[in-house]
This record gives structure tokens, sequence and C-alpha cells, in this order.
């Protein structure tokens, strides 16, 4: 519990200090975090002898690196190049196989494209919204769950998870959201609100793909970089569903 503490205090604090800043530093800490993640994922599925999967390695320095450089990104354009070369290194690699390419597109779209909008949110404060959101409602979420908690929410892969620590998680940061919005935000609080439900929903679904992937390949933790939380992934997987559906919502409603 101790380390746990630590680390999400330490983080938190290197999180909020690059995002206060901004600029380069905001946009490297995500690409770095993307890339982890990348790794992590590729240890637990066992792609470390395909070549393809190293494609989502590029994938992930090419958007980054454009969007430091102020440069144009055609996402559109940008999928079918990566699906051709993808299919190319495919048939020429004795080493992929369609499993393979399968986690290479899972891991392309669900890292590294979903990450991505953590730096294309126009106003760089409502990236506040999404760790108001994400954090709070994990933060919540687990100290209900560990203290009230008695109705599993989906034993088959997460055992220790459950309802009242998801619903009031899903309240933490309906809560959160609006604290920041009174505050720094200036939203109309409805939309606020809806944005935080609807994020929070996404929240929990995102760790609970986490702990399918775990689940499946039978680990604990996708790393120990974090201690007391795990690895990147173990602490972003939340995040990772969060930030995209924030985003739009954002778009939409704001």
């Amino acid at each position: 519990m101790k380390n746990r503490l630590l680390t999400g205090i330490i983080s938190g604090l290197y999180l909020a200090i690059v995002t206060y800043l901004g600029g380069f530093l905001f946009k490297f800490t995500f690409l770095g975090i993307t890339m982890i993640a990348l790794y992590e994922i590729e240890k637990a599925i066992k792609q470390n002898k395909s070549v393809l999967y190293k494609l989502n390695y590029v994938m992930a320095l090419y958007l980054f690196g454009m969007n430091m450089l102020n440069l144009p990104i055609e996402i559109s354009l940008l999928i079918p190049v990566f699906s051709t070369i993808a299919g190319i290194v495919y048939v020429l690699d004795r080493n992929s196989d369609f499993k393979s390419l399968n986690t290479t597109f899972f891991s392309m779209f669900y890292i590294v494209l979903l990450l991505y909008h953590s730096i294309i949110f126009e106003n760089h404060l409502y990236i506040w919204l999404v760790y108001a959101i994400s954090f709070s409602g994990d933060s919540v979420a687990y100290l209900v769950g560990s203290s009230l908690g008695k109705m599993k929410l989906c034993p088959e892969l997460s055992p220790k998870k459950t309802i009242e620590g998801a619903v009031g998680g899903i309240v933490g940061a309906v809560v959160a959201a609006l604290i920041l919005n009174f505050f720094i935000l200036k939203e109309k609080p409805f939309a606020i609100f809806l944005i935080a439900l609807i994020a929070s929903i996404a929240s929990i679904l995102g760790d609970l793909v986490a702990s399918k992937i775990k689940r499946e390949f039978k680990i604990k933790d996708f790393g120990n970089m974090l201690p007391g939380h795990g690895g990147i992934m173990d602490r972003f997987d939340s995040f990772i569903l969060v930030v995209p559906v924030t985003y739009y919502l954002v778009v939409l409603l704001s």
C-alpha cells in the first residue's frame, strides 16, 4: 500500500509538471509511455521474435515525431500504408504468423492511435479532465472496492474488482470532473457530467481489457516499472480508453 501511494504521488506530480509546462516535454513523455506500453504488450504476448510487431514502434515514432515538428498527418492515408507494409512483412518474415499479424494491428490501434489522442487536445486544459476522470476514478474504485466491495464485477477476468468499486469509481470520476470544471474549465456542468459519466464507464472497460490480456497470457502484471502498480500498462490501462472518449466528447459537447 505504501509503495502504491508513494508511486502514485511521484508519478502524478511528474505528470502534472510536464502537463503544466506542455510543449516538447509533454509530448515526449507520452511518446515514452506509448513505447513502454508497446514493449510490455509485446513481452506479455511473446511477440519479441517477430519483426512485424516492431512496425508499431516505427508508427509511434512517426506520429509523435510529426506532431512535435508541427507537420500534417493524414491518418486516412497512414493506416492503408501501415497495412500494406505489415502485409509485406507478414509474407517475408518467417517468424511472423497470423497471430502476430493480429496482435500487431491490435496494439497499433489500441496503444499507438488511442494514446496519441493525449497530445492532440487543442486546449491542454482538457487533458486535466482526462486525468481527473481516469486517475480519480481508479483511486476511488480501489478504495471503495477494497473496503466495501462484495459483489464481483467480472470474476472470470479480475476476481478483485467489484460492482461497488466500479460504482464508486464512476461517482469519484464525476465528482472530480465537476470540481475541476468549477475551478478551471468553466464549461456547462451538465456537459462535463455527461463526459465524465461516459468516459468513466470507458475507464472500467479499459481496465477489463487489460485484465483479459493478463488472464489469457497468465501474467499478474505487465511489468514492475511502477512499484505497487506494476507496469505502465497496469497504470494506464483505463487511461488508454478514457483519453479518446473524452477527446471526442469534448469536441462534440463543449
